[in-house]
């Protein structure tokens, strides 16, 4: 299961990254977007360093941040583009802790540790879901650990 996060979260991450390289030329078919801030919690402390991806039913234009010291993530739109379209999504979170480096040449063969409740990381298992208008949005998420 943390083998399928961690190849999750690092597929997310080099799609990000990717998607922000080149211009900012806004794709053919991008709907309007409209700003979309997401605390998320934890033990009512802010999360630091999380992933907070937005999966929307039709899947077509997903939204993704990470939020700083206070918790926030400002979600984008393909990595560049601030905001998502309106709509209804599924909300993940998570974070995860590398192994410790072994000191060898090769690795760590330890499993990364999830920092939160696994329940968070799928939009098949999430609780998690916010609705987007036209306007500023403005979401508070408190989530478990495990």
């Amino acid at each position: 299961m943390l083998r399928k996060i961690l190849t999750t979260l690092v597929f997310v991450t080099v799609i990000l990254y990717l998607s922000s390289c080149g211009g900012t030329k806004k794709p053919d078919g991008l709907p309007d977007l409209y700003p979309c801030r997401i605390v998320v919690t934890v033990n009512e402390a802010p999360l630091e360093g999380a992933l907070v991806s937005l999966s929307g039913n039709d899947g077509r234009w997903p939204g993704n941040g990470f939020t700083d010291q206070q918790g926030i993530a400002v979600i984008r739109t393909r990595g560049q583009f601030v905001g998502v379209a309106e709509g209804t999504y599924k909300v993940t979170v998570s974070k995860v802790l590398p192994p410790p480096p072994t000191g060898k040449d090769e690795g760590s063969t330890k499993e990364p540790k999830q920092l939160i409740n696994s329940k968070y990381t799928t939009p098949e298992t999430t609780p998690l879901e916010c609705v987007v208008k036209s306007g500023t949005n403005n979401f508070e998420f408190k989530v478990e650990v495990p």
